[in-house]
């Protein structure tokens, strides 16, 4: 992940999409705004908001905890303010406009209802939550496995997780449709393979590398075709669920 995520087309997109709400939420406030990126990894989005302030007038002071000292590490070496902890051990007195949670509900080691509780306590009145993480039991795979991935979310219990903890759900929909019937079929035909075969699946490797240059493109290109049809026509199913909420 480590590697690939500065040029990934799947990574990529992502940080657009968040980019793209911090963006407008920036534009409805004044001065400077504080953001906590929960479970932030090797520190990949809060170095693409790094950049993202020096073309943009928004001022925004960056914070982030992860719990995995190799990912940790690679955050100082970035020289990202970052702390060791796992969001459900964060303690701070100041309170966040911007909380991130990316790719982190469905990991082994984290409780969602708690994580999700401790995120809003963190989260100032009518403060941003973004939430992106995978979708669609039925997809799990030997990656998720990789990752530590424990469960993948449907969208209205994830819906019903935030109104739960006092967060108004503003938007919520699937994206990266396109995969879903590739990778459902990838996934079968495996499985299939290694009953056949009588293997682990532990014995396959993660599929997440960087693909070549053009076909990166190319992936890219799709996904920024859905991001503009999904306002009009919202996807059916995605590998990953998309949420933003407003702490009431």
């Amino acid at each position: 992940m480590a590697q690939v995520e500065k040029h990934h087309w799947w990574y990529q997109h992502l940080r657009s999409l968040v980019l793209e709400k911090i963006t407008h939420y920036s534009t409805t406030k004044s001065g400077t705004l504080d953001l906590f990126d929960a479970g932030c990894g090797t520190g990949g989005m809060l170095q693409a908001i790094q950049e993202s302030r020096k073309t943009s007038s928004s001022r925004i002071n960056l914070h982030g905890c992860e719990p995995s000292p190799w990912a940790y590490n690679s955050c100082l070496e970035k020289q990202l303010p970052v702390r060791q902890c796992r969001i459900e051990d964060y303690q701070s007195k100041a309170k966040y406009d911007i909380i991130l949670c990316l790719d982190v509900l469905y990991h082994a080691n984290v409780k969602p209802d708690a994580a999700i509780k401790v995120l809003s306590n963190l989260l100032k009145p009518d403060g941003l939550l973004i939430i992106n993480t995978a979708a669609m039991p039925c997809l799990s795979r030997q990656h998720d496995v990789n990752v530590m991935g424990a469960r993948r979310f449907l969208p209205e219990p994830l819906r019903k997780l935030c109104q739960n903890n006092a967060l108004l759900v503003s938007e919520l929909h699937y994206w990266n449709s396109w995969l879903v019937p590739i990778l459902w079929i990838s996934i079968q035909t495996k499985r299939a393979g290694h009953l056949f075969h009588k293997k682990s699946l532990k014995d396959q490797r993660s599929d997440l590398r960087l693909p070549p240059e053009w076909i990166n493109n190319v992936l890219k290109a799709i996904l920024k075709v859905e991001a503009r049809v999904s306002p009009f026509v919202k996807p059916l199913f995605g590998t990953s669920i998309f949420l933003t909420a407003r702490k009431l």
